[in-house]
């Protein structure tokens, strides 16, 4: 038996798309199962064409900018998930673009079913670890570092922490909105700043930094 509650989701990752599925199908997770309307792998949402009717809209790895870009615009009863290496900015960028749930795949994903309900059913939903975030920003108090310490640009922790969470240079070349040109010479600056030769040990010493939590 399924809720009434359709679920339509878009990720760029064939391994996250298959763990959303298998949340979002466990009974376990979150009761009764949710009817799975379509799924994409598409990196572009305006090449999705004609979505099949959802209530909501699960999306991972898409700019919140993006969602003007679907062919059903006035679906706006949104849950965006991302990884807890995003700031508090990242979090409310995503409210005011008309997300209306926010939940991390690193550690809230079995809360996901229940972000779908809330939002489907009008309300906002974030996870635990996503309301941390945004509270810490409200309050002046991000954790994350912004990478100044090591002489990282914004743009080149941007782009280490893309990689930390195991996305491809092709992948943030699209998230991003640059050439994979530019994500290269981001990339050459990292290591050469943090005197590392491979995207292994940059990542690790991002980790240790802080400037991935």
């Amino acid at each position: 038996m399924t809720d009434d509650l359709r679920v339509l989701i878009h990720s760029r990752c064939a391994a996250v798309l298959a763990g959303i599925e298998l949340t979002l199908g466990d009974r376990t997770a979150g009761g009764a199962r949710l009817h799975l309307v379509a799924v994409s792998r598409l990196p572009e949402p305006d090449r999705c064409g004609r979505n099949p009717d959802a209530d909501v809209l699960v999306a991972h790895g898409l700019d919140p900018r993006d969602l003007a870009r679907w062919p059903r615009p006035a679906l706006r009863a949104v849950v965006l998930a991302v990884g807890d290496d995003w700031c508090g900015a990242y979090v409310l960028r995503s409210l005011r673009s008309g997300v209306r749930g926010v939940v991390s795949i690193d550690s809230d994903l079995p809360s996901l079913a229940e972000a779908c309900r809330r939002v489907a059913g009008g309300s906002a939903y974030l996870s635990p670890s996503m309301a941390g975030a945004l509270a810490a920003h409200l309050a002046g108090e991000d954790t994350a570092a912004d990478g100044s310490v090591l002489g990282l640009a914004a743009r080149e922790v941007q782009v280490l922490r893309y990689l930390a969470v195991g996305r491809s240079q092709t992948d943030i070349s699209g998230l991003m909105n640059i050439t994979l040109r530019t994500v290269k010479h981001h990339l050459g600056n990292v290591y050469r700043k943090l005197g590392v030769h491979t995207q292994h040990e940059a990542v690790v010493l991002a980790y240790r930094e802080g400037l991935v939590v």
